[in-house]
């Protein structure tokens, strides 16, 4: 395995997803500088639901 530090988060809030909610998180490698990996993630409702 590989531990990676994180060392800036942001986010943008749209609706809480409340526990117990399932949810499908996309997860995708936006760019790669030098010794930096940015990831863009989206979390979506599973299919015909809503968050």
């Amino acid at each position: 395995g590989c531990d990676l530090p994180v060392v800036e988060l942001s986010l943008r809030y749209h609706r809480p997803i409340r526990l117990g909610t399932e949810a499908i998180v996309r997860t995708r490698l936006a760019e790669t500088v030098g010794v930096r990996i940015n990831w863009d993630f989206d979390i979506l409702p599973p299919l015909n639901q809503r968050l």
